[in-house]
């Protein structure tokens, strides 16, 4: 188990150290690059030096066995011409013999002598029924090294085994065609027997003149791969350590700081990342500031007036009247309200407020309280109606519903100009209902509509109060919308008004 502490600079900040053991990307490119080479030039040693004698084996019994193939391919109808053989013992650089094998008799067909030394033309009919024998005995095919003898004049079967790269052997394969190969008019007993021959020569001289390359070659390519990696680590770790170094300074408390550090596309995307968060937050300080000197404007004032009129009722004999009692109430439920919305807007963000979602009519709802706070802003001289076509039923928590339009409602009689109509609407859409709430008051700047759901959003630029409240109540409309699954938004033009309205699916 590991502990990490903060370790304490000499101004007091905790500053992260990376972990102990913990590598750097430069270190790992490089580390990785290096490996990747030398595990690349361990391959090329095992290719080239190791397996090279096995490699040639396998090269030199699938080149017979194609050679093989391509005189069952060409030599069609039992036609063995040697020019025939002899094309393709020169492609494949064999000798080719093709008997007709008898129980006494070996008929040659066709032949092809490439090789200046070839096992097959210097032995006779006797060795030919001896590999076919074998060939009998092998179901067919039958492949198989010698080594001459210069003693005995003979080859003798060695196997591949006795190949060790500095010897001379010959590669024989031989194997009976089927009968379609067969020439017409031949004995119906009789067989075809191809015999391929191939000399597999000595490569240990070649393999002491790869093994020096290889040698000088692995170092520079070592050297020049360590040089490599190191520049390439640099070139990407650079940009990384510049993006880190920025992002430090931003987190002691820089503003302004700059993340275009440049490199790579993907360095450029993050760093594109990074300003915009920086971005973000320094609005959302900014914000924050507005919010508090709004909150602590409209605290004060009820505060303010609580005093003074307390004071003035325990200092003057006669003030203790209905009026200034009434005006310590009203402002203390001001002050009661205003709480109790940051409250509520706290548990909102938090997902502390649960929703009670049933289904009912939003329509009738929407009716009612348009009819409720058409007689309260009557006296004040707003004219608020309501226009619906149909009755709509969704699924929703009622109460945080219309709080939202509560919301909407008491927004377009504090921003509404001379003429006080409000308008609200409902339409039907793809399935949805939204309701819309009209007001012909100043209208909105375009470049603010997005920050006006801001939580920290400043009701009003002069810093007056525009209406009672905090300027929570878009945020909170925002924020119930959201927990709902819903639609909201704005339409707004200056000099014409503000359309809000938010949706919600039909059920």
């Amino acid at each position: 188990m590991f502990f990490k502490r903060n370790d304490v600079t000499r101004n007091g900040e905790n500053s992260q150290k990376p972990s102990r053991g913990q590598l750097g990307l430069q270190v790992i490119l490089s580390r990785s690059i290096a490996i990747f080479v030398a595990a690349m030039l361990c391959v090329l040693w095992l290719c080239q030096v190791v397996f090279l004698d096995e490699f040639y084996r396998l090269i030199k019994t699938g080149e017979i066995r194609s050679a093989a193939k391509a005189v069952r391919v060409l030599a069609r109808d039992g036609e063995y011409g040697d020019d025939v053989l002899t094309a393709i013992g020169e492609s494949y650089n064999v000798c080719i013999d093709v008997y007709l094998m008898s129980e006494n008799r070996a008929q040659l067909l066709g032949s092809a002598r490439v090789l200046n030394r070839c096992a097959l033309h210097s032995t006779d009919t006797k060795s030919k029924f001896l590999i076919y024998s074998e060939a009998v005995k092998h179901d067919g095919e039958y492949i198989e090294y010698f080594s001459f003898d210069a003693d005995n004049r003979v080859y003798q079967s060695v196997g591949e085994t006795a190949y060790d790269g500095s010897n001379e052997l010959t590669l024989i394969y031989a194997e009976i065609a089927d009968g379609a190969l067969k020439p017409s008019g031949m004995d119906a007993d009789a067989q075809v027997l191809m015999i391929v021959n191939s000399t597999v020569t000595p490569i240990s001289a070649t393999v002491s003149t790869i093994y020096v390359l290889l040698s000088v070659f692995s170092v520079a390519i070592l050297v020049i791969a360590i040089a490599f990696s190191y520049y390439i680590s640099r070139k990407i770790a650079a940009p990384i350590d510049r993006l880190s170094a920025a992002a430090d300074e931003f987190g002691k408390g820089a503003r302004g700081v700059d993340f275009a550090v440049g490199g790579y596309t993907e360095i450029d995307r993050l760093s594109s990342a990074l300003s915009y968060a920086a971005s973000e937050m320094e609005k959302t300080e900014r914000l924050r500031r507005d919010l508090l000197a709004n909150i602590s404007h409209d605290l004060r004032t009820p505060i303010t007036l609580i005093s003074g009129y307390g004071e003035m009722i325990r200092d003057i004999p006669g003030e203790n009247t209905p009026e200034n009692l009434q005006v310590i109430v009203s402002e203390a439920e001001r002050l009661n309200s205003l709480v109790s919305e940051l409250l509520d807007y706290s548990k909102l963000i938090s997902g502390a407020l649960p929703f009670d979602f049933k289904e009912y009519s939003l329509t009738e709802q929407v009716r009612s309280i348009t009819a409720r706070y058409a007689e309260m802003l009557k006296s004040d001289g707003y004219t608020l109606v309501f226009d619906s076509d149909s009755d709509c039923s969704v699924v929703a928590d009622e109460a945080q519903i219309s709080r939202v339009l509560v919301n909407y409602i008491t927004n377009a009689a504090s921003h509404s100009a001379e003429s006080k109509l409000i308008r609200v609407r409902q339409t039907v859409e793809d399935g949805w209902v939204k309701i819309y709430v009209d007001d012909r008051g100043n209208g909105i700047p375009k470049e603010e509509l997005p920050e006006i759901w801001e939580r920290y959003y400043k009701l009003s630029r002069n810093g007056s109060r525009a209406s009672k409240g905090s300027g929570l109540g878009l945020s909170i409309v925002k924020a119930i919308m959201e927990r709902h699954g819903g639609a909201y938004g704005v339409i707004s033009k200056l000099g014409v008004g503000s359309s809000f309205w938010f949706g919600l699916p039909i059920v």
